[in-house]
């Protein structure tokens, strides 16, 4: 039986049926679904380009997710 669903979402087209594949198998076994953000490491540069890509990353994971929210609690 499965009791917990783990997916890797980054916002693509791909991440995005593995969403939806994710959420169909929590729901057909009444499962727990985690979502996981994954964004792109920084390339090597100064410190203050490295902080601003990593704010970047966060700022596109929270948007990516933020999408994802509606259509799980549109599942229950």
């Amino acid at each position: 039986m499965i009791h917990k669903v783990l997916v890797a979402y980054d916002g693509s087209d791909a991440a995005r049926a593995g969403f939806d594949f994710a959420t169909d198998l929590a729901s057909k076994y009444g499962a727990e679904l985690h979502v996981i953000a994954v964004a792109g490491p920084p390339e090597f540069g100064t410190e203050v380009e490295t902080e601003a890509v990593i704010e970047q990353s966060r700022r596109h994971c929270a948007h990516a997710l933020h999408v994802l929210r509606g259509h799980g609690r549109a599942m229950r």
